[in-house]
């Protein structure tokens, strides 16, 4: 019996959401190509992730607002870039499940893929 919990959820078009201890909030990663976005692989693991930048070494990086969250995340391990403004830069944790993704709601489809709506 597998006792590990899901930490990166899927919507179907390649939006891959997770849990980001750091912020406290939901990151996005999109893989595939989709327009103007980068091409983020993702090794289909949703227990132990890994993410890569098609092409690129360098580290994910999200800002939202005046918080600024650089990281890579190889197998199931977020490493936080010490330029990171939460209380986790310079340091690596491991991935969490977590389902109260404060205003993203997720519900599975018939096809087991998950949709997500942001409350506003």
């Amino acid at each position: 019996m597998n006792y590990e919990k899901i930490v990166v959820k899927d919507n179907g078009d390649g939006k891959m959401f997770f849990w980001c201890s750091g912020c406290g909030c939901a990151h996005i990663l999109q893989t595939g190509k989709r327009g103007q976005y980068a091409n983020h692989i993702f090794n289909e693991d949703y227990y132990k992730p890994t993410f890569k930048l098609e092409n690129s070494l360098m580290p994910f990086t999200i800002v939202i607002g005046k918080n600024h969250c650089a990281f890579t995340i190889t197998n199931g391990i977020i490493t936080y870039r010490p330029e990171c403004t939460h209380h986790l830069a310079g340091h690596s944790t491991e991935m969490r499940e977590r389902w109260d993704w404060g205003g993203i709601i997720f519900t599975k489809n018939d096809e087991g893929n998950f949709n997500y709506e942001i409350q506003k």
